[in-house]
């Protein structure tokens, strides 16, 4: 047996455990959330001073499940975003529950500035809209970057960068590349949005229904 074949398997394994993780994950999250319900008669049934530490535990619950789902969504996708969103979301719910002092708040907030910054400067553009997120790209990306980024499962069989991709798959299909020429690879759509000296400098991938 081979080192390619063994992590081939490997890989084939770690997918399977994850995909059990993150079914045992839902089932609990789908469990959970029939405590909440039984918080609702008892917050109405007690003081308001004393409802607040109810409250608190309330949305503490809430936003642990929450994170539950995003843990989820990292599992599957595997990608820079859900990673950020994970690790956003366990911090709302400490500053929201547990920040007892200013330096909590603080902190929290530094921490959730840095997370923004990486956002903005250090992860692809990312636009949004209605079940479809798209991500754009320089021409020299490497594949494998933008896999680990987004998901995407751009086939490194076409090339090593997403443009050596395109320009393949354009040849494959006999389209033309130009300025907002599409090419489309299962389910993923990849549009040039910019050409520099007749050369691919930039382009939009796509994929329909993520969540």
């Amino acid at each position: 047996m081979n080192r390619k074949t063994i992590l081939n398997i490997l890989r084939k394994t770690t997918f399977l455990i994850e995909m059990v993780l993150t079914l045992l994950l839902a089932v609990g999250v789908v469990f959970s959330i029939k405590d909440l319900i039984w918080y609702f008669p008892t917050i109405w049934n007690t003081p308001s001073v004393a409802s607040y530490a109810l409250l608190k535990d309330f949305l503490g619950h809430v936003l642990l499940l929450v994170v539950g789902v995003e843990l989820m969504l990292m599992l599957i996708n595997h990608s820079m975003v859900a990673i950020l969103e994970l690790v956003l979301f366990v911090i709302a719910r400490k500053m929201l529950i547990y920040a007892d002092s200013m330096l909590d708040l603080l902190l929290g907030t530094a921490s959730i500035l840095i997370i923004f910054i990486m956002f903005k400067y250090f992860m692809p553009k990312v636009t949004v809209a209605a079940e479809r997120e798209e991500y754009e790209y320089d021409a020299d990306t490497p594949l494998e970057q933008i896999k680990n980024e987004t998901g995407y499962p751009v086939s490194s069989g076409q090339g090593r960068t997403i443009k050596e991709a395109l320009e393949k798959l354009a040849e494959d299909k006999r389209i033309c590349i130009v300025e907002g020429s599409t090419v489309y690879s299962g389910e993923l759509e990849i549009t040039v949005t910019e050409m520099v000296d007749e050369q691919i400098s930039k382009v939009l991938i796509a994929k329909k229904n993520l969540r």
